[in-house]
């Protein structure tokens, strides 16, 4: 009974300290300004008829320029839209929600893929419901992998 209560206590310490503050931020990724990233392999998902389908890709190259990142203040901008930046211990995230509903976002990863560059995924979610005789939209949601190149 010892030991499993020390382990929890043990996991409880770690988690608490698992926060992101001054000692816990990724300190590479606190100090990227901008970076030029790009998403070569991509997977989608829709449901069609009511059934569920994914599509894989490749080679449909999507470039993004995330510049003005302030992870400190959470604040960056993806082409010409302001987002919200999160910084944790791992990862520095890039957030836009709009006001149709729809989600996107980018994680950088701390880890470096062979080249050196900081491995990347895009997530895009949109969903915005149209009913018009024989239309009716469907939700739309998407990944992208690939990588960012500090500048």
């Amino acid at each position: 009974m010892f030991r499993v209560c020390a382990a929890v206590a043990a996991i409880v310490c770690l988690a608490a300290g698992a926060g992101v503050g001054a000692q816990g931020a990724n300190k590479e990724l606190a100090a990227l300004t901008k970076l030029a990233c790009t998403f070569p392999v991509s997977v989608s998902g829709s449901w069609k008829g009511g059934e569920i389908k994914a599509d894989i890709r490749q080679g449909a190259d999507v470039a993004v320029i995330i510049d003005e990142i302030d992870a400190e203040g959470g604040t960056a901008k993806v082409g010409p839209t302001h987002v919200t930046a999160l910084l944790t211990q791992t990862s520095l995230h890039f957030m836009d929600r709009t006001m149709q509903g729809s989600l996107n976002m980018i994680s950088v990863l701390s880890q470096k893929g062979p080249k050196g560059t900081l491995r990347a995924v895009r997530s895009r979610h949109d969903y915005l419901p149209i009913a018009i005789p024989g239309f009716v939209t469907e939700p739309n949601v998407s990944q992208h992998y690939g990588e960012c190149t500090p500048e």
